[in-house]
């Protein structure tokens, strides 16, 4: 029988079209899904590119300041003082006392200034962590963030912190997990270094406190791409300073030949004096390297030590004798810089009538020991022709100074400390390098006794060691802006040779020459000078008697000086008075033979 049209066979064709075209519509959804998923994800890639300089605190754009509250013009709140250091506690820590006190040590309890505490912990990719708290109140604290003197924003402490302390002092219960924290993310800013400052205010809105570590600095890198630029640029500074590390190995070590025909020399890029551009027609042995090194860093015309090729020394040392100078065949001892400034004159006028050698005996210190002194001092901050006039009057008279193309401030010591080495190095041949402070009492037998018995010691840093605190809260004396390269806050700085007086041989002194402009300054140069030899095969010499509190009694102390005042306590009346009770030439037993 046959079958009709349109029967079964037709009904098997339909179904089979209805699957293609289903599968089809199934197949096109799907890729239109995938692109989609595509574009967001490129889309939030590109995203977090260009906001990485930001932390990913979700800002896509530079937020303008102008137009926001400043804090100079807020007159919400009183600003009060951080109460956080006049509260008291038991022995145990386990509670606070329920009042302040006032500085005759009596219970304030009329004051109704409100206990704001708190503490800025940082700034990591682009957010401010911390805690803070009204001591007492039960709500969370409200945070204001500023940047250079702009509300930016306002936040909650309320994200918990598992500190028990802090639960203490905020009065939160239960103490152990206290709801303080806070992580408020800044937006955007222009590209540079900005001033942050965190603010908690209490709970009527009346007063407010700067927390602890408030201001500080935050620097916004321009873009991902700028941040890319310099990851790079690190990476290359690494890998120079591995290459300087290695020709290092001719400088502080290797067998005594190799030692012999490469000591203290070298330009600071390749370490080595071969090659018919550079011999000039001397030879190849150690004496004739050292003819050519003179060369090279007199090669301004200059005839005399004390001038030389980078420029940095505005007046020459003019040596005694041959000893000390480039090219000669004898060195001096030491080279000892008094590290001293413009407002100092009546402390230099000090040490020359006790232990600074002066007139005749500054020769005689030279020819006779081996000890060249001067004074290191740089240019005024600003053009003053009567600091300058009379600094130029001092040194006719005198002509006991070294001095430095710098401007000379106390911020910028590090700097100075860099140029003292570097100078002293290329222009007076020495076995070792000191900086001194203008403040101290030295024995200069002791120290020449001291010098002697290490100068077969081919590299060395010398001084009285300390390893103390990394100051992080910027109202300290010796504050360090740089504490987190220490670590996090509360670590020890590491062992280095106390600001006063400590020195280097000729090998440490001619690295820091050849690798000044990429070592780096901290705030505290003897922290900066620490660092530079830190990484070095260096042996470290602790001399204790270089940091004498009282010299009496004790015939071996070589530098005098009180920790407290950071050198010797009013120095235009103490100097003479402890050059009288500790002479420079003791008995054995410690009582003045000579005055």
């Amino acid at each position: 029988m046959k079958g009709k049209p349109g029967g079964r066979g037709g009904v098997r064709a339909r179904t089979q079209t209805a699957i293609v075209v289903a599968f089809s519509l199934l197949c096109s959804t799907y890729v239109a899904a995938r692109m989609i998923q595509s574009s967001r994800i490129t889309d939030a890639l590109v995203h977090d590119l260009n906001d990485a300089d930001a932390g990913g605190a979700g800002f896509g754009y530079e937020a303008s300041l102008a137009g926001l509250p400043r804090l100079t013009d807020d007159a919400r709140a009183t600003i009060v003082g951080p109460t956080l250091d006049r509260r008291s506690t038991d022995n145990d820590g386990s509670r606070l006392n329920d009042a302040l006190l006032n500085d005759a040590g009596e219970t304030e309890t009329e004051n109704d200034e409100p206990f704001l505490l708190g503490q800025v912990d940082g700034v990591a990719r682009g957010v401010v962590h911390g805690w803070a708290c009204e001591s007492g109140a039960a709500p969370p604290s409200s945070v204001s963030v500023y940047v250079d003197g702009f509300l930016v924003l306002t936040s909650r402490a309320s994200v918990p912190r598992g500190d028990k302390n802090i639960g203490r002092v905020c009065g939160r219960r239960p103490a152990s997990s206290p709801n303080a924290g806070f992580s408020a993310p800044l937006p955007k800013l222009a590209a540079g270094r900005h001033e942050v400052r965190v603010f908690v205010l209490d709970a009527d809105g009346r007063f407010k406190s700067e927390l602890g570590g408030s201001p500080l600095s935050y620097e916004e890198t321009p873009s991902a791409l700028a941040l890319a630029d310099e990851l790079r640029r690190k990476d290359r500074t690494i890998r120079d300073q591995n290459k300087v590390i290695a020709q290092l190995q001719h400088q502080l070590g290797g067998d005594a030949e190799l030692w012999s025909k490469t000591e203290g020399f070298g330009d600071g890029a390749s370490g080595d004096w071969t090659g018919d551009a550079r011999d000039g027609g001397f030879g190849t042995d150690a004496s004739t390297r050292t003819q050519k090194h003179a060369m090279h860093e007199n090669e301004a015309g200059a005839t005399q030590a004390g001038v030389n090729a980078d420029g940095y020394v505005t007046h020459a040392v003019t040596l005694a004798s041959d000893a000390g100078k480039p090219g000669g065949e004898e060195r001096l001892l030491a080279f000892i810089g008094v590290n001293t400034g413009f407002g100092s004159r009546a402390r230099r006028d000090v040490l020359r009538d006790t232990w600074f050698p002066s007139g005749p005996a500054l020769r005689q210190m030279e020819t006779q020991h081996g000890l060249l002194f001067r004074f290191v001092i740089g240019e005024p901050a600003k053009s003053d022709e009567r600091l300058n006039r009379d600094l130029e009057g001092e040194i006719a008279r005198h002509d006991d100074f070294f001095r430095l193309k710098h401007t000379d401030t106390y911020d910028k010591l590090s700097d100075k400390t860099v140029m003292w080495f570097s100078a002293a190095v290329t222009t007076v041949d020495a076995d070792f390098y000191m900086k001194v402070d203008d403040d101290i009492h030295l024995r200069v037998p002791e120290l020449e006794r001291f010098l002697v018995s290490h100068r077969l010691t081919r590299s060395m840093y010398f001084g009285c060691m300390k390893s103390g605190p990394v100051l992080s809260n910027p109202k300290q004396r010796w504050h360090e802006p740089e504490w987190w390269r220490f670590g996090d806050s509360g670590n020890r700085y590491f062992r280095h040779c106390t600001g006063q007086i400590y020195g280097v041989s000729r090998t440490v002194a001619q690295y820091i020459h050849d690798h000044r402009s990429i070592l780096h300054r901290f705030a505290n140069e003897d922290v900066s000078v620490g660092s530079w030899v830190m990484g070095l095969d260096v042996e470290y010499v602790d001399e204790r008697n270089m940091c004498c509190q009282d010299c009496r009694g004790n015939s071996k102390c070589i530098a005098t000086f009180q920790w407290r005042c950071s050198g010797v306590c009013d120095p235009l009346t103490n100097i003479p008075v402890i050059h009288n009770s500790c002479p420079q030439h003791p008995t054995p037993h410690g009582n003045a033979a000579i005055a």
